[in-house]
């Protein structure tokens, strides 16, 4: 891994109806303990706070059975999202 300054785009950018952002990376399950994922998650969770939102990272198999319910557990539970690509 290089060192150097980039753009960062997440999987989804999910606003809630109180205006809040939860920040949402999906990564394939035999990636989400890799270290390098994990510095990742750490600086992005990080970020994150600084900025006011909040950053979950899922299993791709959690995504693929629409097990994510930490997007329904806050007081709202309407929310817009959208897909980077």
């Amino acid at each position: 891994e290089s060192h150097t300054v980039r753009s960062y785009y997440p999987d989804f950018l999910v606003q809630k109806e109180d205006g809040g952002y939860v920040i949402v990376e999906v990564k394939g399950d035999n990636k989400i303990d890799d270290p390098v994922v994990l510095a990742k998650k750490e600086f992005a969770e990080q970020m994150a706070v600084a900025s006011g939102m909040t950053y979950k990272i899922i299993k791709g198999s959690d995504a693929a059975q629409g097990r994510h319910s930490f997007l329904l557990t806050n007081e709202s539970t309407s929310y817009r999202a959208g897909l980077f690509q």
